[in-house]
């Protein structure tokens, strides 16, 4: 199984810029030549980097990851009601588990 190896923002705008100015527009080009420098790319992860250009080179460099990512909260009166009674099951001392909270 491969290892997932995070890269930062500042990376992949290097490698984004690259790509414009060397690459000629055409993004598995960047695969070769970072791969020379000791790079690991996936081919499915650049072009991807390049279909979201725009929010990349946006993006603050010194930041790991691009804003917005990540689970969305379902409803937002469903995970009150769901904090307030998981708060409640722990003051009463009883125990909170995961069938419990499938329960409709």
């Amino acid at each position: 199984m491969p290892i997932r190896i995070p890269i930062s923002i500042w990376r992949k705008q290097e490698v984004l810029r690259w790509i414009e100015e060397d690459g000629d527009g055409v993004p598995t080009r960047a695969i070769k030549h970072f791969s020379a420098k000791g790079w690991k790319l996936d081919g499915g992860s650049v072009r991807r980097w390049w279909r979201d250009r725009e929010k990349l080179l946006a993006a603050d460099p010194a930041s790991r990851r691009r804003a917005g990512g990540g689970r969305r909260p379902l409803s937002g009166a469903r995970e009150e009601a769901l904090y307030d009674e998981v708060v409640a099951k722990r003051l009463k001392k009883e125990k909170v588990t995961r069938d419990h909270q499938r329960q409709p």
